[in-house]
């Protein structure tokens, strides 16, 4: 009898350390882009929290899955940054320890997505809780600090426009995705959907008022996985299409800095190419990344290390091809873009554990072949899309958003598969 007492006090100590986890799990994305350290802390103490109930349960993957080469792709896909900026650093004079503060933060989820796959959390019902408060939680915050504002365009402290802008594209698309099958029956359900509507509404506004024309680039994405989605007939679906064709319509022609936005980003890119102004925005980054394909070929293996170019930067400088001011921003913040920076860092062997990292997950998603799959190749192919105008991989709080969603999202889609394949 007090063995049986016993061991009725584990599992209902391991079944509370479970919930814990699931839900700290989701309420984690809350406080990303307001609290400074929010996320980096609930990543570490998450990783730490599923590798200690792991370690009790003393079976890190599920016996009938152990065979599975999904979950091996996802264990690499989770640790491909981390691994291969140790084996390009290998190639450098000297090993810079604080390069792997961010991959690491991606390395640190597998416990997280083990924890996952192996309890079958739901964290998914949580979330279409937590994302909407995430978008409205961050607008509240940037509407009582417009002191950390760029000008006119939103920011917080420590979140500049172009990483809140596209992060919050990503939030507001997995939102709009994670609800789109319900349909309200209840008081509560209509309560709820008042709250998604506010919240896509908060997301669409924060994304047009940082003004990040690179995020801008993820609507046809979003759009697309949402259509694809839903289970509605041909008919429908064309005119939910014209339904949201009409109002993206209607917003741009009511909103003078949007306009702006996109029709600079036209002419900067017209007048780079024809050289009739290449001191822009978009001119600036664009001579960057020629620059760092300058800089690539004289490393291609394995790259510079972490702002290991400036020497290189100095004799490309005096050949007078490229601005002063082009030059110091490299110098400063690096190329501008998660594949060029990566190239130029960790060189071939860099890029293709960034590859790896981006396109690898479009596997898993695929396989599953609920409409739910549509959510993680919205994230994964957006993230991509706007990775091409922003950091992805320098900082640690970027890092632990990607792991931590990307995690989620990679354990639910092969939860789905077991679930379906046992049928």
């Amino acid at each position: 009898m007090e063995l049986n007492i016993q061991q009725f006090r584990q599992k209902l100590q391991s079944s509370l350390l479970d919930q814990l986890i699931i839900v700290l799990i989701a309420i984690s994305p809350i406080f990303s882009f307001v609290v400074k350290g929010w996320i980096n802390g609930c990543v570490i103490l998450l990783a730490l929290l599923c590798t200690y109930s792991l370690i009790k349960q003393k079976n890190f993957i599920p016996d009938n899955q152990k065979n599975n080469p999904l979950i091996l792709i996802a264990i690499l896909v989770l640790a491909s940054n981390f691994l291969f900026v140790l084996f390009a650093q290998l190639f450098h004079p000297n090993i810079n320890f604080s390069s792997f503060d961010a991959p690491s933060r991606i390395l640190i989820c597998i416990p997280i997505f083990l924890f996952l796959l192996k309890n079958k959390g739901n964290v998914i019902e949580l979330l279409k809780w937590s994302l909407p408060l995430t978008l409205l939680t961050t607008l509240l915050y940037l509407e009582l600090n417009p002191n950390y504002y760029w000008g006119e365009r939103f920011a917080t402290k420590f979140v500049d426009p172009n990483a809140l802008g596209s992060y919050i594209m990503c939030i507001t698309g997995l939102t709009m995705l994670t609800t789109v099958h319900k349909r309200p029956s209840s008081l509560g359900d209509f309560l709820y959907w008042a709250l998604w509507i506010f919240s896509l509404i908060a997301g669409s506004y924060i994304v047009i008022k940082a003004g990040t024309r690179g995020a801008f680039l993820a609507t046809p994405i979003i759009i697309y996985s949402l259509i694809k989605s839903v289970t509605l007939s041909k008919q429908l679906k064309f005119l939910l299409l014209a339904l949201i064709s009409s109002v993206l319509l209607i917003t741009y022609l009511s909103n003078a800095n949007l306009q702006g936005r996109v029709q600079s980003g036209y002419l900067e890119i017209k007048h780079w190419l024809d050289g009739s102004n290449t001191e822009t925005s978009a001119g600036y980054r664009l001579s960057m990344f020629k620059l760092s394909t300058e800089l690539i070929s004289k490393k291609p293996l394995a790259g510079y290390g972490e702002f290991g170019y400036d020497e290189t930067l100095k004799t490309i400088a005096s050949s007078g091809r490229y601005s002063s001011e082009t030059i110091q921003i490299m110098k400063d913040i690096g190329p501008h873009s998660t594949p060029f920076e990566t190239t130029v860092n960790y060189g071939l062997i860099g890029l293709f554990g960034y590859l790896f990292l981006m396109l690898a997950p479009i596997i898993i998603f695929f396989k599953d072949q609920s409409f739910n799959k549509w959510r993680g190749l919205c994230f994964i192919i957006s993230l991509f899309v706007m990775g091409q105008s922003i950091h992805i991989f320098t900082l640690k709080y970027t890092s632990s958003i990607f792991g931590l969603l990307l995690a989620i999202l990679m354990s639910e889609a092969l939860i789905k598969r077991i679930n379906s394949s046992k049928k």
